[in-house]
């Protein structure tokens, strides 16, 4: 890549552990939260888990908002930035820096429900 670019550090797409919990008997859930860069569809989030990203167990449910109107959780201000990391200068303004930009973050719960014979 050359000449300066918008990088945002954070991946794509994250799976993060967040909580294990017996239900009684021989079944456990596990809570997982899925932070994406771009809005995820309950489909995407089945095909997750459907490759193994999201659980094995019986039972699964979407815990937060998926129905293609949540709102982004947050933003993430991007800086423009050369390959080496130094700030991306604009040669066409004096060699200012180019300016942050924002983009957006959602962030979804699932759980995961096992019965431990699994």
């Amino acid at each position: 890549m050359s000449g300066p670019f918008y990088h945002n550090p954070r991946p794509q797409l994250a799976i993060e552990s967040t909580y294990t919990k017996n239900l009684g008997r021989c079944y456990n859930a596990y809570g997982f939260k899925v932070v994406s860069r771009g809005r995820l569809t309950q489909k995407q989030l089945q095909a997750l888990r459907e490759a193994g990203f999201l659980g094995y167990g019986q039972g699964f449910e979407i815990k937060s908002q998926c129905d293609g109107t949540e709102l982004p959780a947050g933003q993430d201000e991007v800086l423009c930035v050369n390959e080496d990391g130094s700030p991306g200068l604009n040669k066409y303004n004096g060699n200012k820096p180019y300016p942050a930009i924002r983009q957006n973050y959602w962030v979804y719960e699932v759980e995961d429900q096992v019965d431990s014979s699994d």
